[in-house]
């Protein structure tokens, strides 16, 4: 699970399946995650597609049609090793304790709801917390918050990259001014840093060397004034947030992503901007909310600089 829940779902009744997906999908989406609610009415079955897609949870209907039941398909999903947790549910709930338990050897992670409204939906919500809740540890925090960090930061260089291509030379001149200022700006700061490292009893722990090259600050100045250009001379018209999307990126996603990259196992909380912060299922969520902004607002340039510019 990153910032996405994914649940297979084996139902033959359509109505009853769309009369029962929003509640589902408020169940998921009330943690800040997104759904995926893949159905199938067990037919056809492709073992090699659930195992190729990390399901969450399975909810399986023990009635599929006349012939198929769903204790069998749980069987062949078990003998092909995938563990997801299952949610076996069924009008006929005796005879579904009965199949399922009569499986050898027995199935782990399978749970039970009888089909009537309340109790399958009081069934699911309980597992998909403790589904999440599961999952709301120090290393998958730092490990969605990292990952999403990096797929962010090599689609804003693609975007400004698709965006370059398509300035006329005016405004290339323009943006290429700015880019020498601020380079030189950032070249006179560095360089009086060196200075004061250089003269340390120990200039190693003063400085850190490598390569040049342009940091992520720099490309988020960059993406700044991409924006200005595009909203000034190519009817870019964008929102607020989108504006000042470096700031929005910052306090939404850097600053948590520089601290989380240093964190321990055995941290209980971090401190951003001053605040210290517990490490709990309240910054999961917060997380994956900020995720899903920031997601939003780099879409929203994609989606101009790929069709519209």
């Amino acid at each position: 699970m990153n910032c996405m829940f994914k649940i297979l779902w084996f139902e033959d009744n359509n109505l009853w399946l769309k009369s029962k997906m929003p509640a589902i999908s408020g169940m998921i989406t009330k943690h800040h995650l997104e759904e995926n609610i893949i159905s199938s009415d067990g037919t056809n079955l492709n073992i090699d597609e659930i195992t190729g897609n990390a399901f969450d949870l399975i909810l399986m209907d023990y009635k599929l049609y006349d012939t198929t039941t769903g204790d069998t398909i749980i069987k062949a999903i078990r003998e092909a090793r995938i563990l997801t947790d299952i949610l076996f549910y069924s009008s006929q709930y005796d005879d579904m304790l009965r199949a399922v338990q009569a499986l050898t050897p027995p199935m782990d992670g399978v749970y039970y709801a009888d089909r009537k409204s309340q109790e399958f939906e009081d069934k699911t919500e309980k597992l998909i917390d403790k589904i999440v809740h599961r999952s709301e540890d120090v290393v998958n925090l730092r490990g969605f918050v990292l990952d999403n960090s990096s797929d962010f930061e090599t689609r804003i260089v693609n975007v400004i990259n698709v965006i370059w291509q398509k300035l006329n030379q005016s405004e290339k001149d323009e943006l290429n001014t700015k880019l020498r200022d601020y380079i030189e700006k950032q070249m006179r700061h560095w360089q009086s840093k060196a200075t004061t490292a250089c003269g340390k009893d120990c200039t190693f722990t003063e400085c850190i060397s490598g390569e040049f090259r342009l940091s992520n600050n720099d490309w988020l100045y960059i993406m700044n004034n991409i924006i200005e250009i595009i909203k000034n001379g190519h009817g870019f018209s964008p929102n607020g947030f989108v504006l000042n999307f470096s700031d929005e990126y910052g306090k939404k996603i850097a600053q948590y992503r520089n601290k989380l990259g240093h964190i321990t196992i055995q941290d209980t909380s971090i401190v951003v901007a001053g605040k210290t912060i517990p490490i709990d299922d309240k910054l999961h969520q917060t997380m994956r909310q900020n995720i899903h902004c920031v997601e939003k607002l780099i879409a929203i340039i994609e989606k101009f600089a790929f069709e519209q510019l």
